[in-house]
């Protein structure tokens, strides 16, 4: 055995004596828990580098600490080369144990800590409950605060904005008032300018020493006028009131009972003077009705006379009194209110079609609901009595206030639309007040009949005594109707609709203009009517049909005017005058209080 074996067999006998008591015993404890460490632990029982080893080297121990080498032929370097070995090894043993103490430590604190987690943490579960419901009772009250806060915040804020929105809607509705009356003055001046030519063209063609009688009546004229003027000058520099309404429609009552005046005291004189000629039936040899208006209003009439047979177990079942009570008060209101504001004419028109649609729709100052649905007559029965309303309201409104026409055709049309028998309905009771609308011209009685069923055919009304009218009554009724049927064929259609066939537009005014140039001329109604639908319908239906239309203008004025017989004169004056103006003016102005496309 070598020198070299020997030392190695020694040291690792004696491999204790270079240990530390302390770095034996944690040893099983180390393994476990570092084996990171077996490296360096290998690392010790390896053998030495053999590039280190030392030959023929014998080495004793005498103690721990001390040592001593011997053999013959080891010199000072080979004693310092195994000094320098063994120093390094103790160094590295050394920060092995100190590896292995310092993982050991971490273990007993960790293993103290796991230890001491569960009292430490329900302490402080102990200690964070009250603070933490605290915590919550406080943001509870805070979230109430400024719930309260925004509450208090939006309820002024929603005052406000119901105190604008209040403001608001009274500055609009003193607007629309203003407007409205701006309207109805405008409406008066022209009812006034009517009656006017009504008072100048029944005195006009004759001498001076019979207009002499109406002197009164030429001086109350005067006065009229200077007076509606000087209001109307009024009006220019401040606001139109209430008051200047009713004044101005004063200003027309007081010139329309003028006219009756002064007609009546005209046909006196006449009379007496032996003047007066009766009013005659067309001789009969004249052809009235062509076959093509006289099958279109045959048709209407027959139509109407099947409705009314229709609707009869309706109108007179007992026990639906209260219905039809109810259908015809829901009529009433949205009829009897008139204005020319977008709003009035769709609410109308909403109203109206909600009843006529089926809809359920409230009963004013009742609290009940109406509707026609479950009743098979219910809705023609709607639609005739509206179709009645209308034709009254004409006579009623229009015929003082002659630009309110177009509001109220501007609903019919629209109702028309989208139900057509009503529509046909209300042609019916328009040609029933006034056949020359169609135009129809109602039988010519017989020399043994009574003149009275042939006037009530041509619309007259009677008394209660079996009295006739008064033509300028009758006229003016007339006059109203065919503004509301002239209305009708130029009102323009409504949102939605436009680009939809019209459902009576303006061929129909055409239609009927031309068929009452190639019939016989009656006295005064004809150049009536013509003198209205032109009024209301001319400015649409020249821009419509252009040359043709001014065609028609010159046929009337140079050959129809002419053969019209002069009646009571002022129609037929009117109508001239009417047509002189177009031709000399080269146009036919706007009618006041027209809805515009797209209106509404």
């Amino acid at each position: 055995m070598s020198h070299f074996e020997d030392v190695r067999n020694l040291k690792t006998k004696n491999s204790a004596a270079f240990d530390p008591p302390s770095t034996v015993k944690p040893k099983s404890r180390v393994k476990s828990h570092f084996r990171n460490e077996n490296c360096a632990a290998a690392s010790l029982r390896s053998p030495p580098d053999q590039t280190r080893s030392v030959p023929n080297l014998k080495v004793t121990i005498s103690s721990a600490d001390s040592r001593q080498v011997d053999g013959p032929d080891v010199d000072a370097a080979t004693v310092r080369l195994v000094k320098g070995s063994q120093k390094q090894e103790v160094k590295r043993l050394a920060t092995v144990r100190r590896k292995l103490e310092q993982g050991q430590a971490k273990v007993r604190e960790a293993e103290v800590v796991a230890k001491q987690v569960p009292p430490v943490r329900k302490l402080l579960e102990d200690e964070d409950e009250p603070m933490l419901w605290e915590a919550i009772r406080e943001q509870d009250r805070v979230a109430a605060e400024f719930e309260a806060t925004s509450l208090a915040e939006a309820e002024v804020v929603n005052r406000r904005l119901e105190e604008l929105s209040e403001r608001l809607r009274r500055k609009k509705l003193d607007i629309e008032l203003k407007e409205e009356r701006k309207r109805a003055i405008l409406a008066h001046k022209a009812s006034f300018q009517t009656l006017l030519n009504v008072y100048m063209d029944t005195l006009a063609g004759y001498d001076g020493e019979f207009v002499a009688s109406f002197v009164n009546q030429e001086k109350s004229v005067l006065d009229l006028i200077e007076s509606f003027n000087q209001l109307l000058g009024a009006n220019d520099v401040r606001e139109t009131t209430l008051a200047d309404v009713d004044r101005t429609a004063e200003f027309c009552k007081q010139l329309e009972r003028i006219n009756t005046e002064v007609i009546d005291l005209r046909n006196q004189m006449m009379k007496e003077h032996g003047l007066v000629q009766e009013v005659q039936p067309p001789p009969s040899g004249i052809s009235f009705n062509s076959d093509e208006v006289l099958k279109f209003y045959s048709e209407i009439k027959r139509f109407y006379e099947q409705t009314q047979q229709k609707i009869q177990p309706l109108a007179d079942d007992p026990s639906l009194f209260v219905y039809r009570k109810n259908l015809g008060t829901v009529v009433n209101v949205a009829v009897s209110t008139m204005s020319g504001s977008c709003a009035w004419i769709e609410a109308q028109f909403n109203l109206l079609d909600a009843l006529l649609g089926g809809a359920r729709v409230a009963v004013a100052n009742s609290g009940t609901f109406v509707t026609t649905e479950g009743y098979p007559e219910a809705r023609a029965y709607c639609a005739s009595m509206l179709a009645e309303k209308y034709v009254h309201q004409a006579d009623l409104l229009i015929s003082n206030n002659p630009p309110c026409a177009f509001p109220i055709a501007s609903v019919i049309v629209a109702l028309w639309q989208k139900y057509p028998d009503f529509g046909r309905l209300l042609l019916a009771v328009l040609f029933r007040e006034c056949p020359f609308l169609a135009p129809f011209y109602p039988a010519q009685p017989e020399p043994d009949q009574d003149q009275a069923d042939y006037r009530r055919s041509l619309g007259y009304r009677f008394g209660p005594e079996g009295t006739p009218e008064r033509q300028i009554v009758y006229l003016k009724r007339m006059a109203a109707l065919a503004r509301l049927y002239g209305a009708i064929v130029a009102s323009n259609l409504r949102k939605g609709t436009i680009g939809l066939a019209h459902p009576h537009g303006l061929e129909f005014g055409w239609r009927w203009i031309c068929a009452v140039l190639n019939m016989a001329p009656l006295a005064d109604i004809c150049a009536t009517l013509l003198t209205e639908v032109l009024l209301m319908a001319g400015h649409r239906m020249w821009h419509c049909y252009e040359d043709q239309f001014v065609k028609v203008l010159r046929v009337l004025y140079e050959k129809y005017v002419p053969m019209l017989p002069k009646g009571e004169g002022w129609p037929k004056a009117r109508l001239d005058r009417l047509l002189l103006k177009i031709k000399v003016e080269g146009r036919i102005e706007t009618p006041i209080g027209m809805v515009g496309e797209g209106f509404w």
